[in-house]
């Protein structure tokens, strides 16, 4: 869910609970408290675009909070309004009936902020008051409940979600400088030919470092210098490990070398289209933080104007997690997808299996329905 400058409501994704109201045809779900039904509700398991929220059609919105499956949405009025997933009372209406279309709740004063975790509803009002309703206190409250808690944050320690409920203050003392001065040391001695005691060979370019360094961040290392040059059945040394070691062609110098200054640093320092191959890489050698942190890297560099290369790249790589998230982002950005010049470069047989995948998705359909509704 999404607010615009301009107070406007948009939603997309999961839609079970009725947690998008897409109204059919009027909207006066917000007409009064408590008679809003279902009737007039656009009934539709998910939604892969945005979607304009009609229900709150003449509110202006000036927040939106999510739980797992209910809505809450604060008006320029400092009125609440709820729908969706009702079976803890997180929607405050005074039953446990799941609610299709925006309610208003009834709180006995103007709100100056809500919020949502879960199955749990929280607004401050006017005057400091802190109101919970839903999952809380062990109980399922149906109505706006007046607490005696100073802060939203303290709301959710009582909620039943494990979670941190409060900021937590970081204080800087002498160990962790201690710390962060042994990180700078280890980063400054990465590809440093002055302390190597070992050079990796990728594409005829030398990257200096240290075995032990290797040997004690990267289980394929450790691999190799205790068992790739050990004899296994008498556990004994039967050459000293290469001086140099040269690495297949397989993956580019630019790749490999942010692999192995991520072994010293645990950062990522490579341009976004670069990061599939790095994650390939990472696969390879089984790193499985490496891989996380890159497939998140991706998830964050993609626009629509690029997400057509990485698809294309992440079949490549047969990278299905990235494969998918593409192809989700794409469906929601269909027509600005279609006309990028990454589109057009994609093998045909690529977008035409992505098109077959769209059409399955009911895309063109859903497209349709908005430029007639």
């Amino acid at each position: 869910m999404v607010v615009t400058d301009k107070g406007k409501l948009y939603g997309w994704g999961y839609n079970q609970s009725g947690q998008i109201p897409i109204h059919t045809t009027s909207n006066k779900s917000l007409s009064g408290s408590g008679v809003a039904t279902s009737d007039n509700v656009q009934s539709q398991e998910h939604f892969v675009i945005p979607c304009k929220i009609t229900a709150v059609s003449g509110k202006v919105i000036v927040k939106v909070a999510c739980g797992f499956e209910h809505t809450l949405a604060l008006t320029d009025e400092g009125k609440v309004y709820a729908w969706g997933k009702n079976d803890k009372g997180q929607v405050g209406i005074n039953n446990k009936q799941k609610s299709s279309a925006p309610v208003m709740v009834d709180v006995p004063e103007l709100v100056l902020d809500i919020a949502a975790y879960g199955n749990l509803s929280v607004a401050i009002g006017s005057n400091q008051t802190v109101y919970v309703w839903g999952d809380c206190f062990g109980e399922g409250i149906t109505t706006p409940f007046p607490t005696k808690f100073s802060r939203i944050h303290d709301a959710f320690a009582f909620s039943a979600m494990s979670l941190m409920h409060k900021p937590l203050t970081v204080s800087m003392n002498n160990d962790v400088e201690e710390v962060l001065n042994l990180l700078e040391s280890l980063r400054t001695l990465f590809d440093d030919p002055s302390t190597s005691d070992f050079i990796v060979h990728v594409e005829g370019q030398p990257i200096h470092v240290h075995k032990t360094i290797l040997k004690i961040r990267c289980q394929h290392f450790k691999n190799k210098f205790q068992h790739d040059w050990t004899d296994s059945e008498n556990d004994q040394r039967i050459s000293d490990p290469p001086a140099v070691y040269t690495i297949s062609d397989k993956f580019s110098y630019i790749v490999y070398k942010a692999f192995l200054k991520y072994l010293y640093t645990g950062t990522v320092d490579l341009p976004s289209e670069q990061i599939l191959e790095l994650m390939k890489l990472a696969d390879e050698y089984c790193e499985t933080n490496l891989k996380r942190e890159c497939g998140q890297r991706i998830k964050q560099a993609i626009t629509s104007s690029n997400v057509a290369f990485f698809y294309g790249k992440a079949i490549g790589c047969n990278a299905k997690d990235i494969e998918e998230f593409c192809f989700q982002f794409a469906l929601c950005h269909m027509k600005d997808v279609v006309l990028s010049e990454e589109y057009i470069k994609l093998d045909t047989s690529i977008k035409d299996n992505f098109m077959r995948r769209a059409a399955q998705e009911n895309i063109f359909k859903t497209s349709l329905q908005r430029v007639w509704t």
